[in-house]
């Protein structure tokens, strides 16, 4: 972790990332960090937000242990996937397996589907379908009183989803696949059927749509909804149970779904829901953050978020989880660089408290102004020092989330514990610096995809700004065409440079700058418009939308105006530079490195954080003739079999005379979109008298 740490300080310094260093610390085995968590815990069980429950989870079959707690860094790699199991009577046995098994209750297992390909044959009839697996075997898992006929793999994951102490197998007699293919066996819906082999990877009890009551054209979705209600009354009489596994991808031999109890967070109270809703439907969202407040009202929370436990145990020593790691993360960063003295946490920081003394009468003040009344907290100066800094930071002005779960997550429990400290905004987009693999052997599983985690070290081997620029606009493509798009990048900014230095070196041929020609002011109101947008997502930490105004609007208003001026004797140099300014300003908390070589191409002999912000005023009226104007040149282009290669426009001096009698109906007030939508409805080809 000393490495790792070092190595993250240089590559994000590298990357001009602003940074309070003070403030590192490391979750696990931090004396201080656990003091936090246990109060964080204690409150939602106060709460009654947590609930010990039987989960399904990773087990590691050479000693039992759940998965995370033996190695958590597969955790994600092992998550189960939940199936429908039903229990299939076995009515005749081949002649080796009566002698053994004829009087008892044996049921063949096997996963419920829906036949959807109505080319297929036998559409209309129950089928069984296994694969060609040489292993098979009558078991008597721990916990069931029948007898079960399926694969070892299988037989081994009922051995931990019905006990937590995992037993050993209890395997009454193997059975080959061809004295399989002779049982016969009778389901749930007393229909009488027999085995075949097939493609398939697993045990598949195929169901035809016709049984069910569903016809040809009846949607997947619905005759989904029929197979859950189906495999619910199974389950309610004892003829299915849910089973878990891993992913075919993901099964390595020495793990296996296990059931086991697990303290869980309930997510899933309506309550804790509603208020949640309330904080969000106040919280300033940006677009792709509204998929949270959806998520919430559809109440997919339990979805997303109860896929993790927070282990077996819960004490005052032993309670942090896969998913409790990082829910009030931000919290604890204010105050960790006044309370340890190393990212460890194992030497007290410069106040000199000891993580003994953190007990929750202490975090109860520091976090929520709460004082014991009967007693005075010791070392209350430099308490107060610490609560004041937490007062100081937090709530968040921006919570900036890649990850679906701990979004969700970190929301709920801030809900929970600091319920007037929610955050103010929040930006949400899918997690990057990673990239699907196409060698599956050398990446790691997360989800639903393969992912392998690309090096910051490597993509800083360009330019920090071009980085900064690929993460702003598309985070996502970073791996799979990354280096395309720096490229483009890298590219698009030297053109920039050159075309800026270009500028300086002919700006005497340049047109003095003391009258404003129209399309003068058509790019001044651009650069004003843009300037105040971009400010406000400034403060709304919409950093993308910023650079998108600020770089690609601002480059698109310069193309017109070099469209409308053709020549460089006909540029305004005054504003041309004025452009370069302050393009270079809006752009420099993304962009510093290029910002501050536009400025020094300009002479400005400062650093560029030293700049003070554009104040620019705007003229309305400006803004709507050109909006006037290029909404006219695409109605006289549009729909012509021939583009014509130039046009006259006459342009009145003076309205005509109704419209001057309509204005004299409309306050002043309202009259500068009035005439523009007056002038929208107006066509000059027909006769207004």
């Amino acid at each position: 972790m000393d490495v790792t740490e070092l190595l993250a300080i240089k590559e994000l310094s590298m990357l001009g990332v602003g940074i309070d260093w003070r403030r590192c610390f490391l979750t696990t085995n931090n004396p201080y960090y656990e003091s936090f968590m246990r109060w964080h815990f204690q409150i939602l069980s106060d709460q009654n937000k947590l609930e010990f429950i039987p989960q399904f989870v990773a087990h590691s079959t050479q000693d039992g242990m759940v998965a995370d707690q033996k190695d958590p860094t597969i955790w994600h790699s092992l998550l189960p996937h939940l199936v429908p199991m039903v229990k299939l009577r076995v009515l005749d046995f081949p002649k080796r397996l009566s002698a053994s098994l004829q009087d008892k209750e044996v049921y063949f297992l096997g996963e419920v589907e829906i036949k959807n390909n109505l080319a297929e044959k036998n559409v209309d009839v129950e089928t069984l379908e296994i694969p060609a697996l040489p292993d098979w075997g009558a078991f008597r898992a721990n916990g069931y009183n029948q007898i079960y006929i399926c694969d070892k793999k299988t037989a081994k994951g009922l051995a931990f989803q019905q006990s937590i102490d995992a037993g050993e197998i209890d395997c009454l007699m193997d059975i080959d696949l061809q004295e399989i293919r002779e049982i016969s066996l009778r389901t749930p819906l007393n229909q009488k059927i027999t085995i075949s082999v097939s493609r398939y990877a697993d045990v598949m009890y195929r169901i035809p749509r016709s049984l069910l009551g569903l016809s040809e054209d009846t949607a997947q979705t619905d005759a989904n909804e029929v197979k859950a209600k189906l495999v619910g009354d199974w389950i309610d009489r004892g003829d299915a149970f849910m089973y878990g596994r891993l992913n075919r991808h993901q099964w390595r031999s020495s793990h296996v779904v296990g059931l086991t109890k697990q303290w869980m967070i309930k997510y899933n109270d309506l309550a804790w829901k509603d208020q949640v809703l309330s904080q969000l439907k106040s919280t300033q969202l940006c677009r792709r953050s509204q998929v949270l407040l959806k998520d919430v009202e559809r109440a997919e929370i339990q979805n997303s978020c109860l896929s993790q436990g927070l282990g077996p145990k819960l004490s005052q020593n032993n309670f942090v989880g896969s998913s409790s790691d990082s829910l009030l993360i931000p919290a604890y960063a204010t105050i960790s660089h006044l309370l340890q003295g190393n990212p460890q946490g194992s030497i007290p920081g410069k106040l000199g408290i000891r993580h003994e003394d953190m007990t929750k009468e202490v975090w109860d003040y520091l976090m929520l102004g709460n004082l014991p009344k009967d007693r005075q907290l010791p070392r209350q100066a430099d308490l107060e020092r610490i609560k004041s800094e937490f007062e100081y930071w937090y709530p968040l002005d921006v919570l900036n989330a890649q990850e679906h779960s701990y979004c969700l997550q970190m929301l709920f429990n801030h809900v929970a514990v600091f319920p007037k400290y929610f955050p103010r905004s929040i930006v949400y987009h899918p997690k990057h610096i990673s990239y699907h693999a196409n060698n599956k052997k050398e990446s790691v599983y997360y989800g639903s995809s393969t992912w392998r985690i690309i090096e910051l070290a490597d993509l800083l081997e360009g330019s920090a700004d071009v980085i900064r620029m690929l993460l702003v606009t598309i985070p996502t493509s970073i791996g799979s065409r990354g280096h395309q798009y720096m490229e483009k990048f890298t590219l698009a900014l030297c053109r920039n440079i050159k075309w800026a230095e270009g500028i300086i070196s002919n700006s005497a041929m340049m047109r003095d700058g003391s009258e404003l020609r129209w399309e003068d002011s058509i790019l001044e109101c651009s650069i004003v418009e843009v300037v105040q947008k971009v400010e406000t997502y400034y403060k709304q930490m919409n950093y993308r939308a910023a650079f998108v105004d600020g770089y690609y609007i601002l480059k698109k208003a310069r193309s017109r105006y070099r469209h409308y001026v053709r020549h460089l004797r006909d540029m305004n140099r005054n504003l041309i530079l004025k452009f370069l300014e302050v393009q270079a300003i809006i752009l420099s908390p993304i962009i510093p490195h290029y910002s501050q070589h536009i400025f020094d191409i300009l002479n400005k002999n400062m650093l560029i954080q030293k700049a003070v912000w554009p104040e620019m005023t705007i003229d309305q009226s400006v803004l709507v003739r050109h909006q006037h104007f290029e909404d006219l040149l695409r109605h006289l282009f549009k729909n012509k079999p021939r583009k014509p290669s130039e046009a006259i426009i006459y342009v009145a001096k003076s309205f005509p005379a109704w419209i001057n009698d309509l204005l004299a109906c409309v306050p002043k007030t309202q009259q500068p979109w009035s005439v523009y939508e007056i002038w929208q409805s107006y066509d000059a080809t027909k006769n207004t008298d």
